[in-house]
């Protein structure tokens, strides 16, 4: 591990903490928590765990914290945001294609209803590509900005227009847990003989 000057702890522990607070949504405590849970699953480590004010004067320290409160906001660093598309099931032979508005960075933990806005609705028989890549540029217009990254499932027209689109596309992790389980389940429920 690399020794910081003047620091108790080495950069690895700061950044892993730092990173849990701004990407992780963890508050100051939880980063801190977390560090600690690292260090009994992996003991050999011998990794000491900081303090939520510890974690809190790292964040400071780094000026990031100012982003989280929205001081840059004249700047457009605090108006981040990312967007949440998906597809519904087929009602009646059409689809409705749905494009949420999330904050990019959450400030305090997990997303909550109130953060969440419905930026673009299209029903359609069938959405292709084109017609997400269409969706995501029309909040795009809206907005002033570009979406910083987009969330969806696995769908290959999502996947697709996505990338047309130009956006960091991040799968759902839920739908991909899903579909691990169901793959395991399936190979578990095959291995069994009558």
């Amino acid at each position: 591990m690399v020794h910081v000057e003047h620091y108790r702890f080495p950069e690895e522990i700061i950044r892993m903490a730092v990173l849990m607070y701004i990407y992780a949504g963890d508050s100051f405590e939880s980063a801190a928590r977390s560090i600690e849970v690292v260090s009994s699953v992996f003991p050999f480590l011998g990794i000491s765990w900081p303090t939520g004010e510890t974690v809190r004067e790292w964040v400071l320290k780094c000026g990031l914290d100012s982003i989280k409160r929205g001081e840059f906001k004249e700047k457009g660093i605090g108006d981040a945001y990312a967007v949440i598309t998906d597809e519904s099931i087929t009602i009646s032979g059409h689809k409705i294609l749905v494009t949420l508005k999330v904050p990019a960075r959450q400030r305090d933990g997990a997303l909550r209803f109130s953060d969440v806005e419905v930026a673009d609705i299209d029903v359609a028989s069938l959405h292709k590509s084109g017609d997400v890549k269409e969706a995501v540029e029309r909040v795009t217009e809206r907005e002033g900005s570009k979406p910083a990254y987009a969330v969806s499932d696995n769908g290959t027209n999502l996947v697709k227009g996505l990338g047309e689109a130009e956006i960091l596309h991040h799968r759902d992790v839920g739908h991909n847990l899903r579909i691990e389980r169901t793959k395991i389940q399936d190979k578990k429920e095959s291995s069994i003989t009558p």
